[in-house]
C-alpha cells in the first residue's frame, strides 16, 4: 500500500513538473510578444500625437474662422472693418 500512495505522490509530482516546464518554454514566446505590443504601442503614441496637434490646429482655426465671421456680421461690433459698423 505504501508503494501505490509513494507512486501517485510521484505521479503528481511529475505532472506539476511537466506543467512548469511547458510554461517556462512559453516565456521566450511570451516575451517576443510583449516586445511586439510595446513597439505597436509606442507607435500608437506617436499617431496620438500627430492626430492631437492636427486637431488643435483646427480647433485654433475654426475658433478664428467663427470670430472673424462673427465680427463681419454683427453691426455695431466690427472691430476689424470699423468703417462697416453702420454700412
Amino acid at each position: 500500500m505504501r508503494d501505490d500512495y509513494t507512486g501517485h505522490i510521484l505521479e503528481q509530482v511529475l505532472d506539476e513538473i511537466k506543467a512548469v516546464h511547458e510554461l517556462v518554454a512559453e516565456v521566450p514566446k511570451m516575451a517576443r510578444k510583449l516586445d511586439c505590443v510595446e513597439q505597436d504601442v509606442g507607435e500608437l503614441k506617436q499617431d496620438m500625437k500627430t492626430v492631437k496637434a492636427a486637431v488643435k490646429d483646427t480647433s485654433v482655426w475654426q475658433a478664428a474662422h467663427d470670430r472673424s465671421h462673427s465680427d463681419a456680421s454683427s453691426s455695431g461690433s466690427n472691430r476689424r472693418f470699423p468703417w462697416l459698423r453702420n454700412a
